[in-house]
């Protein structure tokens, strides 16, 4: 009896296991195509938004458009792919700058480096910032290498901004990006690098930094950059920093105390500050 009734209902259970494989694939499809019609709209909403003249209303219908781009991804991980071509391949700025946003929001949990390598190679230079943003937030090392070209910029700000990226991300190994970025044309791109010096070992800055106060010295630049790196230099040699520093002064007092230590007649300065020890 039990056979016979596996016998009966065989041939309509390999019907039924037929058809489902049958439609599974076009499952799938249909759920593809519902993603590409749900970031068609997203990007037609995006649009939309972007040309309202109220600035607060335009920045909080874009950040809940993205949240809930975000929310959708966490469901559907295919969206995130439609997300990454829209920034690879499509010729409008403001929609690879919103996909770089999207990818950045969501990068705990769908990002990863190749998004900010991709962000990073980006043409234009307010989405490159958002890359350059993303790796500053989440310490993405893999991706620290693309900054490189980011410091070829002919804008100062993503020059600043990609120092400080690599600063942050590399630490003492920053020493040859601040050993270029020193003699930068902008005043702020080239004190963040006399800045960046502190993340470095004393002896392997001190070179670099007496370098620079050598040129000081022959060809005076902006007193500005030479004030951060006395700073730095006392900061090396853990001395209280003067309240109001002469760049002049200090930059011939430290000079010449550094060039006495590095052919070692001169012990560097220890407790009192550069300001009040005589010149060697």
């Amino acid at each position: 009896m039990n056979v016979k009734f596996h016998d009966q209902y065989r041939v309509p259970f390999l019907i039924m296991i037929v058809v489902m494989l049958s439609i599974t694939p076009r499952l799938s499809a249909s759920s593809d195509s519902d993603d590409e019609r749900y970031w068609a709209l997203v990007l037609s909403n995006m649009s939309k938004i972007s040309t309202n003249s109220d600035i607060e209303a335009r920045l909080q219908q874009g950040n809940a458009l993205r949240a809930e781009v975000v929310q959708r991804m966490n469901v559907n991980t295919n969206l995130a792919q439609l997300v990454r071509n829209s920034l690879r391949n499509d010729d409008r700025v403001l929609v690879r700058m919103f996909a770089a946003k999207i990818l950045t929001k969501a990068f705990e949990k769908h990002g990863n480096a190749e998004d900010y390598i991709m962000i990073l190679a980006d043409p234009e230079l307010d989405v490159r910032g958002f890359g350059i943003l993303g790796l500053k937030v989440y310490h993405i090392q893999d991706a620290v290498c693309s900054l490189g070209a980011n410091l070829l910029s002919k804008e100062s700000v993503e020059r600043y901004s990609a120092l400080d990226g690599i600063i942050l991300l590399l630490g003492w190994k920053c020493l040859p990006y601040c050993s270029a970025l020193l003699y930068d044309s902008d005043v702020d791109v080239a004190s963040m690098a006399a800045y960046g010096f502190r993340s470095c070992k004393r002896e392997d800055a001190i070179p670099h930094l007496l370098r620079y106060l050598k040129r000081f010295n022959k060809e005076p630049s902006d007193e500005r950059v030479a004030k951060i790196a006395i700073e730095t230099l006392y900061a090396l040699y853990k001395l209280p920093v003067p309240l109001n520093i002469n760049p002049k002064h200090e930059v011939d007092i430290w000079k010449k105390k550094l060039e006495l230590e590095l052919a070692g007649q001169h012990p560097a300065p220890a407790k009192a500050s550069a300001s009040n020890m005589p010149a060697p």
